[in-house]
């Protein structure tokens, strides 16, 4: 898909334009024009949709007159999308996220009437902080359920801490395994492991020359069982049937717990991620962002310093970063429209080749789900800058646009 045109009403400067464009999907998109040109104003088209409507704050419409509607239209393969005060269809089919660097005045009073203000880093919320929750396992009563046999089954203990589980279970219908019709299939595999008699290797052996295509024939079994086993997190195809088996049997014995403990891992995940990232930006002991709990509301923050203990570099660097990766966590499969709004103004040449590393690191992740993601780079930098570390396969779509008394143009060319 390619999105051609990009239309703007009313929106801060914008009173009408309309920009005709070649966005390409998992590929770079810079948009480079001069200051004053509208490249925020885009970035505030886009910033304030909610999933219903377009909603702009007073000081974003035009001429800071709300009697003047705001609209974004995107044409998207020959379709064009609306958003305004009363529809959005963008977000129908898209996700949207716009990134800035975040710096916000703050004022404080002091004794007597006196004020002090400062420039600060506002946090950053990753997600909510779900209830703490564990899966109610335990490996000697899985194996006393199973039967005579239960020897059979691996300890799936580990498994359960794993965020490999996650990936195991992404998109299957667990609730299906109560079916009767699936329980019938399972319970008969079981009993006839039961009548067996001799070691794991041999009753492994005899499943694979009995029965393995009436496991195959348990969707939810052989889904997660395939996963688990690409994955590495198991040795063999049986010992991946029987760990998919006791987890479709966790899900059977309590859904909303093991809903719970799904949550909590994957709360868990992400917050060890952002551990791990941000252990990337550091000077010396001075760590750049924290990853912090906001116990009153619940939520996993990525705090800063104040602005003045930071260099604007490494400001706008983590900033960025922080929300370039945000966009893993959200959960929505919809494709994304990211605009990375201009937030280089203080990167170095170092800083920059970080920068095109986590873009491609994003664009490369989106392209391992299947997913779909554009990134719009809005600068007024020279291009060159961008081209330090590009690789081929994110090969970026620059569009430079420039203006003179009569006219605006484009000129669209690959980098």
């Amino acid at each position: 898909m390619t999105i051609s045109k990009i239309e703007i009403r009313n929106i801060k400067g914008i009173s009408h334009k309309c920009f005709k464009v070649q966005l390409k999907a998992c590929k770079p998109n810079l948009l480079v024009a001069p200051n004053g040109f509208g490249k925020s104003s885009i970035a505030t088209a886009f910033s304030s949709m909610n999933t219903k409507r377009i909603n702009l704050a007073e000081k974003d419409h035009h001429k800071e007159n709300d009697k003047l509607v705001p609209e974004l239209s995107i044409t998207v393969d020959g379709q064009k999308l609306t958003a305004n005060k009363t529809r959005n269809e963008i977000r129908k089919q898209f996700d949207v996220l716009v990134v800035n660097s975040g710096l916000t005045p703050k004022a404080k009073k002091h004794f007597k009437g006196a004020v002090s203000s400062s420039i600060e880093v506002k946090p950053l919320t990753i997600c909510k902080i779900p209830e703490k929750a564990y899966f109610s396992y335990k490996f000697t009563d899985a194996k006393s359920r199973f039967g005579q046999n239960g020897k059979i089954l691996p300890n799936i203990s580990g498994l359960l801490k794993d965020p490999k589980l996650l990936d195991a279970i992404q998109g299957v219908e667990l609730k299906k395994i109560a079916q009767v019709r699936t329980q019938r299939a399972v319970q008969s595999i079981v009993d006839q492991i039961n009548e067996l008699h001799g070691s794991v290797t041999e009753i492994s052996q005899w499943i694979l020359d009995n029965c393995i295509n009436e496991l195959k024939s348990v969707a939810i079994l052989n889904s997660i069982s395939k996963r688990l086993t690409q994955c590495g997190v198991v040795a063999t195809e049986i010992e991946g049937f029987f760990a998919a088996y006791q987890i479709a049997n966790l899900h059977a014995a309590d859904p909303d717990a093991f809903s719970a403990a799904t949550n909590w891992l994957h709360y868990v995940t992400v917050k060890a991620q952002y551990q791990d990232l941000l252990a990337n930006f550091k000077s010396s002991t001075w760590q750049w962002a924290k990853v912090e709990e906001n116990k009153k509301k619940r939520e996993l923050v990525i705090s800063f310093p104040k602005a003045h203990q930071l260099s604007n570099g490494q400001r706008d660097i983590i900033t960025l970063v922080v929300q370039l990766h945000k966009t893993l966590y959200e959960g929505s499969k919809k494709p994304l429209i990211l605009v990375i709004d201009e937030v280089f103004d203080y990167l170095d040449d170092a800083n920059l080749v970080a920068f095109q590393y986590y873009v491609t690191s994003i664009i490369e992740a989106y392209k391992d789900r299947n997913q779909i993601i554009y990134p719009i780079i809005l600068t007024h930098l020279y291009p060159g800058v961008f081209l330090i570390s590009a690789s081929t396969d994110t090969k970026s779509r620059l569009i430079i646009y420039y203006q003179n008394r009569s006219a605006n143009h484009k000129i669209p060319c690959d980098l």
